[in-house]
């Protein structure tokens, strides 16, 4: 063998290898890597983040590592398992990565419960840039910016599918102006806000915030403009307790695709003046077989000096939410809930409306058009200045006692105050507050699956399993309660989850022996039952007390004795006991008939009629006659009285003298 041979040979070695070289740097990442500086670089161990992106993207690297060749990008699923330590410098993914997908996905992962160990610090906005980049996911890490008015991280272009799981923010999360579908954002703590507006040309769908913490944000904590199908869901904010905040703000929401739904979110501390904030601000249109939904909310704890809901738009639920409004508002329609004119197929079902302060024009409800509304009902509205007598407005002024049933509305609404725990604390405790089920509606804010019989607001109120009580001792009355023999009846309410299908009720005369029945009458939750006591009270004098209550559920031991018993305390006996009252018009007059049972010490019947209020709400009362009592006991008599200065509101009312 010649040397020009040898030299030929050693060619084709020297070629040989430099080929094998390059093979073996050539690669599209698929499966573990890590990030770790305390490891010795290779190619499938990074000191920093830009090295690692730079392999993937056919960068430089500058951990010393060596560089990556053609063809670059991904071919599997790649996960980068970030270790301890801190990490500083932008971490920007703008080249493009090719090869990402549903299944080749690319996770930057710290490790479950070690955000805070693993810590990307940078001085500038954005600290984490992703721009045309989708399918890329960060969790488990803490992103250091210098403030929250600071961007943490940043997605633009293209970006669809990207996530942010189980990291702490020290700065807001921006998405940009153009179209970004299915960007999930959930379980972060979040010192900042989140924010997305794109243009109207460019609809965002499906994206997802959920199970977020957003403390210390002025301006609005969510931002999520011109999205369909869009998901907020179970988020806590706290604003900024120095400026003007709302929690939730989402102008041009539809439903292309899937409905909205913002759901869950406990919201606090939103403040401002006249018109400038809401707990949550909703602007967008559905349809009527897919409505938006808004429910199991809670707005308290100086939720906002204008709004707890804003809403403007059409065909959207209303439900289960909790709203406290405990600061001082500047007009009516500056209250827990606002619907604008412009809006149809609207629906307030299951709702807890309360303003709390004296001297607030805060109304609970203010609904500027009653064609706005489709379905409304099991609301609890409460107000608790009552000097001006106004409660809800739906295209007119209505009170406590005449808002049932207008327009065919809340005909099981109520008028109550539901003594949440706090001001941002807003759940209750009221057994069998309830309102009624929504196939939309199936676990309360709190993750607890909704009874049957759910509670009205956002928390569902746990109930034992056998759990029976006196509800209303019914006869006798404070009224009607007199010496002889009286009736005794009262109602019964299942304050239990179980059916309750027998119970003992009795009742107790002073210290008497007690009364005691045995019913089989069967009760589902929340149901109540009427029962006459077959043996009556025979009362001798007064003061005295007379004591219902009820035992053995179920044949079972009461899971809640609290509930169980009503005293009923009287001081003095009735002197007339009342048969029937009877009013009627003849002409001018108006005829007034009744009946007792017996008189005692009663001198004369004084006759009052109502006289209507200038505001034509609340009634006051005047005399217009006397008539002359028997002053006997047990017997019966018959009187009556004619107005001669009728016409006048014939609801009538007497006294014994």
């Amino acid at each position: 063998m010649n040397n020009m041979q040898i030299n030929k040979i050693s060619i084709y070695i020297i070629l040989f290898l430099l080929l094998i070289t390059v093979r073996v740097n050539a690669t599209q990442l698929s499966g573990i890597y890590t990030i770790n500086p305390s490891v010795a670089v290779s190619t499938t161990n990074f000191h920093n983040f830009y090295s690692a992106i730079a392999f993937m993207t056919g960068g430089t690297r500058n951990d010393s590592g060596a560089n990556n060749t053609t063809p670059f990008g991904v071919s599997g699923s790649v996960v980068f398992n970030v270790a301890a330590g801190a990490y500083s410098g932008q971490v920007n993914i703008t080249s493009s990565i090719t090869g990402v997908s549903p299944t080749n996905t690319i996770t930057f992962d710290g490790g479950n419960g070690n955000s805070s160990t693993r810590i990307i610090t940078y001085s500038s906005s954005p600290v984490i840039l992703i721009s045309n980049n989708p399918y890329i996911l960060f969790k488990n890490i803490t992103i250091n910016s210098p403030s929250s008015s600071v961007t943490s991280f940043q997605i633009t272009g293209t970006s669809n599918c990207c996530r942010i799981n189980k990291c702490i923010l020290l700065g807001s999360i921006y998405l940009g102006t153009s179209r970004l579908d299915s960007i999930i954002i959930d379980s972060n703590v979040i010192n900042g806000a989140i924010f997305a507006n794109p243009t109207p040309a460019f609809t965002s769908y499906q994206n997802k915030i959920i199970n977020n913490q957003l403390l210390n944000f002025s301006g609005a904590g969510i931002t999520m403009n011109c999205q369909s199908g869009l998901n907020i869901i179970s988020n806590t904010l706290f604003a900024n307790t120095s400026t003007t905040s709302s929690g939730i703000i989402c102008n041009n929401v539809s439903n292309i695709g899937n409905p909205a739904i913002i759901s869950g979110n406990k919201i606090y501390n939103i403040r401002g003046t006249a018109g400038t904030s809401s707990g949550i601000l909703i602007t967008g249109n559905n349809t009527s077989n897919a409505k938006g939904i808004i429910a199991n909310n809670m707005v308290g704890g100086g939720s906002a000096t204008s709004y707890g809901l804003y809403l403007s738009g059409n065909y959207w639920s209303v439900a289960n939410n909790s709203f406290n409004y405990d600061t001082i508002s500047t007009g009516n329609q500056y209250c827990p809930i606002n619907i604008l004119s412009a809006c149809s197929g609207i629906s307030i079902i299951n709702n807890i409306c309360a303003v709390k302060r004296n001297s607030n024009l805060a109304l609970p409800l203010y609904i500027a058009n009653a064609t706005s509304i489709d379905t409304m009902d099991y609301n609890v509205f409460y107000r608790a200045d009552t000097s001006d007598h106004l409660l809800i407005y739906f295209g007119a002024y209505y009170n406590s006692g005449n808002f049932k049933g207008v327009g065919g509305f809340n005909q099981h609404s109520q008028f109550l105050n539901p003594q949440f725990v706090n001001d941002t604390n807003l759940h209750i405790s009221i057994q069998c507050l309830v309102g009624t089920s929504l196939p939309y509606v199936t676990n309360d804010i709190d993750g607890n699956a909704r009874y049957s019989k759910p509670s009205i607001g956002a928390c569902e109120v746990q109930r034992l399993t056998n759990d029976i009580g006196t509800d209303k001792i019914i006869s006798p009355s404070i009224t009607s309660i007199s010496t002889g023999s009286n009736s005794v009846s009262a109602r019964f309410k299942n304050y239990g989850s179980n059916t309750v299908t027998s119970f003992n009720y009795s009742y107790q005369l002073n210290s008497n022996t007690p009364v005691t029945l045995y019913t089989t009458s069967s009760l589902n939750s929340c149901d109540t039952v009427s029962l006459i006591f077959s043996t009556p009270a025979s009362i001798v004098s007064a003061p005295g007390t007379l004591k219902v209550y009820t035992s053995n559920p179920n044949s079972s031991t009461d899971a809640n004795m609290l509930n169980d018993t009503i005293i009923f305390t009287f001081s003095s006996l009735t002197p007339v006991k009342l048969i029937d009252f009877t009013a009627n018009r003849i002409n001018e007059n108006v005829v007034l008939n009744w009946q007792t049972a017996s008189e005692l010490n009663n001198d004369y019947f004084e006759i009052q009629r109502s006289v209507p209020s200038a505001q034509c709400s609340v009634n006051s009362w005047e005399v217009v006659g006397k008539v002359k009592g028997n002053g006997t006991s047990n017997v019966v008599n018959s009187y009556q009285f004619t107005d001669v200065s009728a016409p006048h509101d014939m609801t009538g009312a007497f006294t014994t003298v």
